[in-house]
Formats: structure tokens, C-alpha cells, sequence
């Protein structure tokens, strides 16, 4: 494995509070990019994080921390597996996973991936994670701030909205 020198995403959002648009834009690209691959392998990685974002000598972003990835979830006959198992911290997690309901691990971390794109832009999470009830009704009553028009496109869309159970 690389070593990454710059340490985490979370690392550069503490020194720097927030995240400029092309930093941002450059970092979330990469996200997109190894989330993607792993996606079109049949891979989920289920703990996408500021804290698993790691840094190389260039502030690339590399996804690490598999310990919670899974195999073999590709669609079968238009069929997507659906995953059961709690995985993750409770302010990255999809309302699916805090709701305890099968979820598809995919869309999941394509969640995260809001998260941690609003963490870039804000510097810091949409979610307080230290109250699990409070977490389950926040994004229904979210407002918006200001932020870069194309993300608050992406994150009205995948973060702020709540499916109906």
C-alpha cells in the first residue's frame, strides 16, 4: 500500500476548515472515480469517510479502509443484491441503514459520497452524529446554505432528500 504522507481528507478539512471548489471538484472527481471501479467490480465498500480518504505526496485522494467492503454485488438477471448489515459510522450512513431496512450497498455509498462532498464544501458534516434519533429526523427538516451551485445540485438529490418507508 502507498504511504499517504498528507494524511486524511479530514486532516486537510481541520487545517484548512473548508475545501476550495477545484480542490473540492478535483477530490470528488477521484471519489467518484475509485468508488466507480470498485462499483463496476462488484465491490461496495460500505465505510466511504473524510477519515478513509487518504492523501499521497500530490493530494490525490485513495480510498482505504476495506474492512467493511463487500464482494460479489453485481446486478444478477436486473436483480441488485441487497445488504442487511449495519455498516459505517452513523453521520456517513444512508437513511436506509439508520431506518434498519435492506438496503443497496451501492446507493449507499454514493450517499457517503454526498457527505463527504458537503464536508468538503462546509467543513464539517450535514449531521450530528452523537444523537442517533435526532439523526433519523434531520434530513427531512435540512435547509440549505449557500455553496457551489453544481453541488448543491448533487446534494439536494442524493443527501437531503429521504425516501418514503
Amino acid at each position: 500500500m502507498e504511504y499517504a504522507q498528507n494524511g486524511s481528507l479530514l486532516d486537510v478539512i481541520r487545517r484548512d476548515t473548508y475545501i476550495d471548489e477545484l480542490r473540492s471538484r478535483r477530490w470528488f472527481r477521484q471519489l467518484l472515480e475509485a468508488v466507480d471501479y470498485c462499483h463496476g467490480h462488484g465491490i461496495v465498500h460500505r465505510d466511504v469517510k473524510c477519515e478513509n480518504l487518504l492523501m499521497d505526496y500530490r493530494f490525490n485522494i485513495k480510498l482505504s479502509d476495506f474492512g467493511f467492503a463487500r464482494g460479489q454485488m453485481k446486478s444478477k438477471k436486473g436483480e441488485w443484491p441487497l445488504s442487511t448489515t449495519y455498516c459505517g459510522s452513523f453521520a456517513y450512513a444512508s437513511p436506509e441503514i439508520l431506518c434498519g431496512v435492506p438496503y443497496q450497498p451501492q446507493l449507499s455509498d454514493i450517499w457517503s459520497m454526498g457527505v463527504v462532498l458537503y464536508a468538503m464544501v462546509y467543513g464539517r458534516l450535514p449531521f450530528d452524529d452523537t444523537n442517533y434519533a435526532q439523526l433519523l429526523k434531520v434530513p427531512s427538516k435540512y435547509k440549505t446554505e449557500w455553496c457551489f451551485q453544481n453541488v448543491l445540485k448533487y446534494l439536494s438529490r442524493v443527501v437531503l432528500s429521504l425516501p418514503v418507508y
